[in-house]
Parts: structure tokens; C-alpha cells; sequence
């Protein structure tokens, strides 16, 4: 299953957001939580083992996008407004319904402007749903392939504070600034205010703030600040959290009768060279820079491979006009620009991201010839 631009971003700007150094210095905790040094919360936070919960999650995006054309009125049938859709999810708040019970269960209802996308995972098969589309699709692994899980993009690319946390904490190095800002309280539990500051400015990131619960060190919120920005470019923040394992009928769907139902079976895993190819990092830290396969740029840009036979033309049109939109023309391609992260797709078809500068880009993917 292909995945338009706007799928990718949360992607590929995260792997640019890890770093960190422990610090020494830590700030008296509030009501009853013990005082924790920063190392000590990383440690707490890192050792999370909560793999039941539900809640509900609020995410708001400010990553400065340029506002966008119109879908065409042609662009009619099920693919309409696929492209403005997944962009909805980077930009305004959202509220979404999580329920997680265990690695083989998991279901997120996103809600948005009326209606609702929904991504539900059982054992070996998932499901997409969007009620503005009333498109179903069934994504199923063959005997001895991988749990379509992680190969599945959730609606929007939504992404937990404690996956946000993870890709955070998954390298410490002496590029950061950490300290705790005090405690706090998140869905009525008491937290410890983790903040992570790049000490280079050759970074778009300012500050990161992780909120770590005090009892089991599991994320109820991130907060990711651009450098010039008074507010978060991107807050995950749950409103709501239960560690109660959620119910088995929470991961039961049926797809409404007037659905248009579509079904996709994920390569095995002698699946095709392309998807085998991981992403490329260029550097480390907060300059991190992803090169993702070669060829991907081409992926990303033809979203008329998704639409139904005899749509693809309507489809080709609306990514196009999305890609205009969101993107401009710069040597050698072009660029995707947001307070965050930039994304420079080569006219050669290569792609690199990170939350760095575009001339960051550019010299990676000089360096990568």
C-alpha cells in the first residue's frame, strides 16, 4: 500500500528528533511525587513496561504549512479528498480514542470535522475506515509474513506520546540539555516534566517535553517546540487514561453495509527489494538527516495508484495540486518546508528529511552521490 507526502512526514521527521544527554541538576518535585534527578526520570521513562491502556488523546499541529488548493470537483469517488485528509492531520487539533491491549490488539478512532477514521488491528489483520470516504479496506499478512501492524499506516500517521517519547529516548548523547521542569498532572496523574534542549542550533527543535507518569514512567504527553515559536509545533497530550486492559470487543469490526470495501495482502517476507531497503541516516543527533529508499519520492507523488480503475487521472490531479501546494521548486527538485522538519524530494527521486536547515539537505544528498 503506497503512502501519499503528507503520510510521511511524522515518519521521517522523528528519527531527526533523537538525542539527548542526562543531566545533574533537578527542580524539588510538587505535592507528594519524591524528587527525581533528570537521570533518573530518563530511567523511569525508558523502563516503561504499561502495554494495556485506552484514553483519549488530543493532538494539535502548528508546523507553519501553506494553505493549500481546493480538490477538484472532479476528483469525485472514493479517493476524493484523500490527499486534504491525511493533511488534516498535521495541521489544527484533533481528538482521537485509543485502546491498546498488548502488541496484537490495538484501535485508534480519529475524529475530525464531523467524521471519523478508524484503525483497528487484531492478531494478523487490520483494518482502515473513513467515514467521509465510507471507504473499508482489509490489510492482511500471508502465512509466515510480519503482523500488518507496523506495515500499516494508522489515520493521519497518528503517533502516541509514548511512541513520540520513544524515538526521543532511543539515542542519549551529549547534544542535550536535560533537565526536569517540576512535576505536573496529565488525565489526573501525576507526572514529572522531562525537557530536552539541543545544545546546537543548527536544528530546527527548541525544546522537547515529556510528560512521564510518576508511577510507571509511560508518556501521557510531548510537546515538540520549533526554534522561534512561542507554542508547540506538535503536542500529544492524553486528556484521559485508563490502564485498565481494555475489553475484547473494543477490537471487533464490521464494516457498514453501504461501505466501499477493498482488500490488501502485504508482500511476504521475500517481498520486493524496495520495501526490504531501510531509511538511510546521515549523521547523528538532533542534525540527523533520513534518506529514504531510492525511488520513494516517486511513491510518494503517485497517489493515482491507490484510486480505484478509472478515478486515477482525478486522483493524479488532486495529489498534484496538493504537491504544488505543500512544496516548492528549489535546484534539483523540490522542497517541503514546516517550523519542524523540511523535506527536500530529489528530481531523481531520492528523498531526505530532518529537522535541520534545507541547505542540510542539500549537502547530504550531495554527500550521498
Amino acid at each position: 500500500m503506497r503512502r501519499k507526502l503528507v503520510r510521511w512526514i511524522p515518519a521521517i521527521a522523528a528519527p531527526a528528533l533523537v538525542a539527548a544527554a542526562v543531566g545533574l541538576a533537578s527542580i524539588p518535585a510538587q505535592a507528594d511525587i519524591p524528587v527525581k534527578t533528570p537521570a533518573q526520570v530518563v530511567a523511569l521513562a525508558a523502563g516503561s513496561k504499561v502495554s494495556a491502556f485506552s484514553g483519549t488523546l488530543s493532538q494539535t499541529s502548528d508546523l507553519g504549512l501553506p494553505s493549500l488548493p481546493a480538490v477538484p470537483e472532479s476528483a469525485a469517488g472514493p479517493s476524493s479528498g484523500d490527499a486534504a485528509t491525511q493533511l488534516s492531520a498535521l495541521t489544527g487539533p484533533h481528538t482521537a480514542r485509543l485502546y491498546v491491549a498488548g502488541p496484537q490488539r490495538q484501535r485508534l478512532q480519529v475524529m475530525s470535522g464531523g467524521n471519523e477514521q478508524d484503525f483497528v488491528h487484531d492478531g494478523t489483520t487490520a483494518w482502515l475506515y473513513d467515514s467521509a470516504t465510507l471507504t473499508a479496506t482489509r490489510v492482511t499478512a500471508p502465512a509466515g509474513a510480519r503482523d500488518p501492524a507496523g506495515q500499516t499506516p494508522a489515520p493521519g500517521n497518528a503517533m502516541t506520546p509514548q511512541q513520540l517519547a520513544d524515538r526521543v529516548l532511543a539515542a542519549i548523547t551529549p547534544s542535550t540539555r536535560v533537565s526536569v521542569a517540576g512535576t505536573t498532572r496529565v488525565a489526573g496523574r501525576d507526572a514529572y516534566r522531562l525537557e530536552l534542549q539541543p545544545k546546537t542550533s543548527a536544528t530546527l527543535v527548541d525544546l522537547v517535553s515529556i510528560d512521564v507518569d510518576a508511577a510507571t514512567g509511560m508518556a501521557l504527553g510531548v510537546d515538540i517546540t520549533a526554534r522561534g515559536q512561542a507554542t508547540p509545533a506538535l503536542a500529544v497530550t492524553f486528556t484521559s487514561v485508563s490502564l485498565r486492559t481494555p475489553p475484547a470487543s473494543r477490537f471487533d469490526f464490521t464494516p457498514p453495509a453501504d461501505a466501499t470495501l477493498r482488500h490488501v495482502t502485504l508482500p511476504g517476507e521475500q517481498g520486493s527489494a524496495r520495501q526490504g531497503q531501510a531509511p538511510t541516516i546521515v549523521g547523528s543527533g538532533w542534525t540527523s538527516v533520513v534518506e529514504l529508499p531510492g525511488g520513494t519520492a516517486a511513491d510518494l507523488l503517485s497517489g493515482a495508484a491507490e484510486a480505484p480503475t478509472g478515478t486515477q487521472g482525478d486522483a493524479g490531479a488532486e495529489q498534484q495540486a496538493v504537491l504544488n501546494g505543500l512544496t516548492r521548486a528549489v535546484a534539483g527538485g523540490r522542497l517541503l518546508s514546516t517550523s519542524l522538519v523540511n523535506v527536500y524530494l530529489t528530481d531523481t527521486g531520492r528523498v531526505f528529511a530532518g529537522a535541520v536547515p534545507p541547505e542540510s539537505l542539500y549537502a547530504a544528498a550531495r554527500q550521498a552521490q
